[in-house]
């Protein structure tokens, strides 16, 4: 007798089925393809119906014994929230995974490694890294769960910080990927410490913020970034330039929700005033030169932040 064929299931029930099988919720995974959450529903339905299965949990086991799911592998570990002093300010730090190679990843402006959880895209990006290593992130002085200080934190402190969490966690030898202005951050790291940095990875990073005068054509001229600065305090906790930081989550309800609480959360607007000043004041070109860590340097197509022009001048002059 032959065994009956596997229900054929097409390749976005597929998709849903995989997501459900990592947990995600019917909103997540509506997050990650694109879709409305009923729409979601509706295809849980046809799945079950073809699975015949009565839930999600029956419908997962079914799909991985007739082997259109690949059995996943063990969760990736989250440690607790801890904190490490640095000279009196508290720093906030968190380890994902347990990886072969340690990576500290250094963010953007603000940050908050707990709420930052609650969005799906910030779990996925952080589970896939701690599969490959031990993710180190903290948030910085000033901002998300470290102490709230007078003025933002000065690329030197990141810096300074950074290697009390990595004492912290027994690290002699990271890579670092830095974000936004925590890549100039990683690069100073790497400048100054070259014994414990394996390797850069820049995303998103520019050499010099603001320009006072017209160069280099790729920074933002002063008086731009003074409009946008106050446009940005005028509307704090408000979901602010999504459209700039995220467009393709323009439509999406639940990051809309999310996007504002988790800025709230990580500043208020008096600490982000501090802390995008700073970031104005950001120049590193004259380090470029001196770095001999191997370097890998990202940019993204019509990123509305920074332009690909300053991330080429990052990779020319690394």
């Amino acid at each position: 007798m032959k065994t009956p064929a596997p229900p054929a299931l097409n390749a976005r029930e597929k998709a849903i089925l995989a997501f459900a099988a990592k947990g995600l919720s019917d909103r997540a995974i509506a997050s990650k393809l694109g879709l409305s959450a009923e729409t979601i529903r509706w295809y849980n339905k046809r799945v079950y119906e073809k699975l015949d299965a009565a839930n999600r949990t029956d419908a997962v086991s079914r799909a991985t014994e007739l082997g259109l799911l690949t059995p996943q592998s063990s969760p990736v570990v989250r440690q607790p929230i801890r904190y490490v002093d640095n000279d009196g300010v508290s720093i906030a730090y968190e380890v994902i995974g347990k990886g072969p190679v340690d990576l500290l990843f250094i963010p953007g402006f603000v940050s908050h490694i707990e709420m930052s959880w609650e969005t799906p895209d910030y779990v996925s990006f952080f589970e896939q890294l701690g599969r490959i290593a031990r993710v180190i992130t903290f948030d910085k002085r000033g901002v998300g769960l470290s102490d709230r200080v007078p003025g933002g934190p000065s690329l030197d402190q990141t810096v300074r910080d950074a290697l009390c969490v990595l004492d912290a966690v027994g690290s002699k030898n990271t890579f670092v990927f830095g974000t936004s202005e925590g890549g100039a951050a990683a690069v100073l790291l790497a400048s100054m410490f070259p014994e414990r940095v394996s390797g850069l990875i820049l995303f998103g990073t520019t050499a010099k913020v603001v320009r006072a005068g017209a160069e280099p054509v790729w920074s933002t001229p002063r008086e731009a970034f003074d409009q946008r600065l106050a446009a940005l305090l005028a509307s704090w906790g408000e979901p602010w330039a999504i459209e700039r930081f995220a467009p393709s989550r323009m439509n999406d309800k639940a990051f809309q929700a999310w996007w504002p609480r988790c800025l709230r959360a990580a500043a208020s607007p008096s600490s982000v005033r501090a802390v995008i000043e700073n970031a104005a004041a950001v120049d590193i070109r004259g380090l470029l030169e001196d770095v001999e860590t191997r370097t890998l340097v990202m940019g993204r197509t019509g990123d509305r932040i920074v332009p690909m022009a300053a991330t080429r001048y990052l990779a020319d002059h690394l």
